[in-house]
């Protein structure tokens, strides 16, 4: 969880537009799971209406953190 709270860092530092994460939970334990549904909230709260954020998984934990769901 650490490097993907680094790796954001950099990668928004960038003109990036898009991030899409496809099942970005998977393998975490609950403490990390945790950590990574703050972390997406945070991200979301800041790049809102400025960038899109794409997330693909099955993980209900991870809800909170999006304006929009689409479930296929």
């Amino acid at each position: 969880a650490m490097a993907f709270r680094c790796a954001i860092n950099s990668l928004f530092k960038a003109d990036v537009g898009m991030m899409v994460l496809d099942e970005p939970a998977a393998g975490l334990d609950s403490q990390n799971l945790e950590y990574l549904r703050e972390t997406l909230e945070h991200l979301s709260s800041q790049v809102r209406d400025e960038r899109q954020i794409i997330v693909i998984t099955h993980q209900e934990q991870l809800r909170p953190a999006f304006d929009e769901l689409i479930e296929v």
